[in-house]
């Protein structure tokens, strides 16, 4: 996390937390919109050892 802002109490902090995630999901939408082939090669990259790629999936 950037810790740009402390927060000054769990209020705060929840609703710092839930604008960076809602920022984040639309920064990934764009990048999906803008590059699906590279989408989806990250989506379908299995490390070694790694049965999923992402966690719940399988």
């Amino acid at each position: 996390m950037e810790q740009l802002v402390e927060p000054r109490n769990d209020r705060w902090r929840e609703n710092l937390n839930a604008k960076r995630d809602e920022f984040y999901r639309r920064q990934l939408k764009v990048a999906v919109r803008q590059d699906p082939d590279t989408a989806r090669s990250a989506l379908e990259y299995r490390p070694r050892g790694v049965d999923s790629p992402l966690p719940g999936q399988g």
